[in-house]
């Protein structure tokens, strides 16, 4: 009997007939010596998989659009080291049957303890009107729920709900340690521009069953929407001296060394090019990292092709 109980993709092996919410990514009409299928990529908090079928294809093709969550139940198969689902039912799901948070990944460490560490470096900054600036994050219970909810990015780092928060921690964190190598640097104000260089991804993004960016985020950038706010949270401090706001919002608008999102000037202080580095560091790690952990179950030395990179990754 196949089984009943939705599972998540994490959790299916291959030879099971398996019951599953998913939401849906991706469909295309592909063929195979001249014999029409359908390919379908679909989703859940726990990883994706993608789907095959050569029936019933009109059928399937109209049972639900790109990022409708769906029922499938189907057979577990596997192509090239990775796990894949045959088609048999599939129907987009009724309201109530699912949670859209089961369908994006999250921080996986404790939040609480992510968000004190935000708070410590917030605190070590000794110069008042910048941490003034700070309370605005750190002092707002509003911008906590909204700062730990936030990805980073869509698809190469820190891709799910808490990633902004673990990648502007990771980021302060690096700062810190580059100030006590690089005495000339302001460290208060570098610390400062390290936990806030991305609070424009709290207001970039669309988040619901997908990451994806909003109006905003694609027309102005996160760069710009974070200047925008970091800005705004300046002039709330009149103590703060207009140099120091300049300065920090530099950090802000420099901060992007590379993507399709680059910044629009270069770092021009010391404290902008710690931000930068750091940033950067952290990026490369972090999505280094989601390859190494998605792509060693296939047990293959090399890792498909990276678009981003433009190299494939060494998995051993």
């Amino acid at each position: 009997m196949p089984d009943q109980t939705p599972r998540h993709v994490a959790d299916i092996v291959p030879g099971e007939t398996v019951t599953m919410f998913l939401a849906l990514r991706g469909k295309q009409l592909r063929e195979h010596e001249g014999k029409p299928f359908l390919r379908f990529e679909f989703a859940d908090r726990t990883g994706r998989i993608m789907a095959v079928t050569s029936d019933n294809m009109d059928a399937f093709w109209n049972a639900a659009d790109q990022n409708d969550v769906v029922k499938v139940r189907g057979v577990v198969g596997t192509w090239n080291g990775k796990k894949t689902l045959r088609i048999q039912q599939m129907r987009r799901a009724k309201p109530g049957e699912f949670e859209a948070g089961d369908f994006l990944p999250r921080y996986e460490g404790d939040t609480d303890a992510l968000w004190k560490e935000l708070v410590a470096q917030a605190e070590s900054v000794t110069d008042p009107p910048l941490r003034s600036v700070l309370g605005y994050l750190v002092d707002s219970e509003e911008m906590r729920g909204r700062f730990l909810q936030a990805p980073a990015g869509k698809l190469w780092h820190h891709t799910y709900l808490g990633g902004l928060a673990e990648h502007t921690a990771n980021v302060a964190a690096l700062v810190d340690s580059a100030c006590k190598r690089y005495p000339l640097a302001d460290r208060n104000l570098a610390i400062a521009g390290g936990l806030l260089h991305d609070i424009g991804k709290i207001d970039a993004f669309d988040v619901s069953t997908t990451i994806e960016y909003g109006d905003a985020g694609r027309l102005v950038s996160h760069i710009v929407l974070g200047e925008r706010i970091v800005a705004e949270w300046c002039r709330c401090v009149p103590e703060l001296p207009a140099g120091h706001a300049d300065k920090l919002c530099h950090i802000v608008l420099a901060h992007e060394l590379s993507g399709d999102q680059r910044s629009p000037i270069p770092p021009m202080t010391l404290e902008a090019a710690i931000v930068a580095a750091a940033n950067q560091l952290d990026a490369t790690a972090g999505a280094f990292a989601r390859i190494l952990t998605r792509e060693r179950e296939t047990g293959q030395a090399w890792s498909a092709w990276v678009n981003t990179l433009e190299r494939h990754v060494f998995l051993k």
